[in-house]
């Protein structure tokens, strides 16, 4: 103590021989730069206000006093230099209102005065660490004005700030609730900061890598940043999650984990996991993208991953039972609670690939830098069919439609199916195939024209089929759109002519021989009788005769060499070739 208050009255001692206009007159050795001086010496002073030593307290006042003096800080007339005052040691308030009024005026010392308070943040007591943080937050609002200037260096400052708090929000555990609440809580609320905030916090949890514990504190550290203003923050990671998703248009790969962006979009998961309790996710707003990110991603990844996709969707739904902004009637509650139910059904742990597991939660947390569940290659992949998705996204619409019916005006749903509309048609071998089941499952009207752009990206997916080997993924689109097919077929313009063409369509699917392909092209198969029996198409005429008159259109000389190709001909005798496809399936 006695050295601190010998070095704040040398300082105040030279401060009348301190000339700004001469910076050569400073030592070349010092490591502190003129124009931070102000900054520097503010935390000097503020902070030896809290010290348990009287002296250090009276010393460090006048040093602001000083401060205030030299450097014209406008503090409005509340300080004056004297000796022999006796200042309390409970003067948090005091030393609050100053900071207050100097972030308030003197802006421009943000920089600096951020910088050496968390310069001397490790070093201090745990008491002044607390007072710290309690006269540094103020300072904060201030930050966006440095990124709105043209200055490069200035911004770079910010993010170098913004990197700095991250560190000590990582390193700082006794002060961790506390920092998560001043620092993280209040730049939250700066609306213009939070790209510049999530930036960083992507860039270091992409530095850790998923699961390690810079990921899980950057993701945690999101609720704090949350709840300053949730509407903001969720609207910020979810956007940001599905122009991630977007951009995997651009490069395709097989799998999603295999994409150079796959870090990303892990750990926007386990952010959008974090803030998804308590409703920090504002599902008001954002249900039809939280349902298209869960049908892209459920399933997908490693253990905890897949069960942080689960753990997404019950707290989903725990938050469209809880939150405040939807009133809903006691119908809907109930379907609510009995979705949460049935989710937690080992089911529905099979469907999002968490079979194995006796609790969802706690794989979902269990998340330590020792802990295997987050590492690609370590885990073992259970197999997802596409009938899984199938059954999930159902679910997931029959939430939504039972929520839909108590608001009138609700586009949930049109804006669902937009999104999976868009993925639908678009080439991703890891996204169109369940885009296109989704936007099968969701559709309540479709056109002729979307019926035939299907129809090209099955001709596309049997192209592929042809070219080698590795066929997997052309297995898995051509699976998609005949799923697609089966769903939409009922939505299609009775007098559309697609309606007898898509028979031609199934049996082309079972001509392939492929078991993964035949229960969906029976299916696609049924559903096509069904529809035309519905829209008494063999009233008149025997399905024979319907069908065949359709078939010559439809290239014949190519459907008597697929005839000719598996041994069955429809020319010869129609009901013969129906029924030995169909038997055919009994027995691959």
């Amino acid at each position: 103590h006695q050295e601190c208050e010998a070095i704040v009255q040398s300082i105040i001692h030279i401060r009348t021989r301190w000339e700004l206009s001469q910076p050569d007159s400073i030592p070349q050795h010092t490591k502190i730069r003129p124009k931070d001086v102000p900054g520097t010496l503010l935390n000097i002073a503020l902070l030896n206000l809290g010290s348990s030593d009287p002296s250090l307290r009276s010393a460090a006042y006048n040093l602001l006093c000083a401060l205030t003096c030299t450097f014209n800080l406008k503090i409005e007339g509340q300080l004056l230099e004297t000796s022999g005052l006796c200042i309390p040691a409970n003067n948090t308030l005091f030393i609050v209102s100053i900071s207050k009024t100097l972030a308030a005026n003197e802006p421009h010392l943000t920089l600096e005065f951020l910088e050496e308070c968390i310069s001397g943040f490790s070093k201090s007591s745990i008491e002044l660490k607390h007072l710290c943080l309690e006269y540094m937050t103020p300072w904060l609002l201030n930050l966006v004005r440095f990124c709105k200037l043209t200055d490069d260096a200035k911004r770079q400052r910010v993010s170098a700030i913004l990197d700095k708090l991250i560190t000590m929000t990582i390193n700082e555990k006794q002060m961790y609730p506390s920092i998560q609440a001043k620092i993280w809580g209040s730049l939250g609320q700066i609306t213009d900061l939070l790209d510049v905030v999530l930036d960083s916090f992507i860039k270091t949890s992409a530095t850790g890598g998923l699961g390690s514990i810079k990921a899980e504190v950057m993701a945690d550290t999101a609720v704090a940043l949350a709840s300053g203003n949730v509407k903001l923050v969720s609207s910020k990671v979810i956007g940001r999650m599905c122009k991630i998703i977007d951009k995997t248009c651009l490069s395709p790969t097989p799998t999603l984990e295999q994409h150079l962006m796959w870090d990303d979009i892990a750990i926007l998961a386990r952010y959008m996991l974090m803030l998804s309790f308590n409703n920090s996710l504002d599902v008001a707003a954002h249900l039809p993208y939280l349902f298209h990110v869960v049908t892209l991603l459920v399933a997908t990844g490693p253990l905890s991953l897949r069960a942080s996709t689960h753990g997404l969707v019950i707290n989903i739904i725990h938050s469209l039972c809880t939150c405040s902004q939807l009133n809903f009637s006691e119908e809907t509650k109930q379907v609510l609670r009995l979705s949460l139910t049935e989710f937690s059904l080992p089911k529905f742990y099979l469907l999002f690939g968490i079979s194995k597991v006796k609790s969802a939660a706690v794989i979902a947390f269990r998340s330590s830098y020792r802990d295997r569940s987050f590492s690609p290659g370590s885990y073992e992949r259970e197999t997802f069919a596409l009938t899984s998705l199938e059954t999930v996204t159902e679910a997931l619409l029959e939430i939504m439609e039972a929520c839909m019916r108590d608001i009138p005006t609700c586009k949930w749903l049109d804006q669902w199916t937009e999104l999976a509309q868009k993925f639908a048609f678009q080439y991703n071998p890891s996204l169109q195939p369940r885009a296109l089941v989704v936007f099968g499952c969701i559709s309540k009207r479709v056109s002729h024209g979307q019926i035939k752009q299907i129809i090209r990206i099955l001709s596309k997916g049997l192209e592929s089929c042809l070219k080698g080997p590795d066929n997997y993924n052309s297995q898995v689109l051509i699976e998609a759109t005949v799923i697609a097919l089966t769903k939409l077929q009922p939505l299609l313009n009775k007098d559309s002519p697609m309606h007898k063409a898509l028979f031609w369509v199934a049996m082309a699917v079972l001509q392939l021989d492929e078991v993964n392909l035949y229960s969906a092209g029976t299916a696609l198969l049924e559903q096509n009788l069904h529809t035309l029996d519905s829209l008494r198409v063999f009233n008149d005429k025997s399905p024979e005769e319907v069908f065949m008159e359709i078939r010559n259109p439809l290239e014949e000389w190519h459907c008597k060499q697929m005839d000719h190709f598996v041994g069955l001909n429809f020319n010869s005798n129609f009901n013969f070739a129906l029924v030995g496809h169909l038997l055919k399936g009994v027995l691959i």
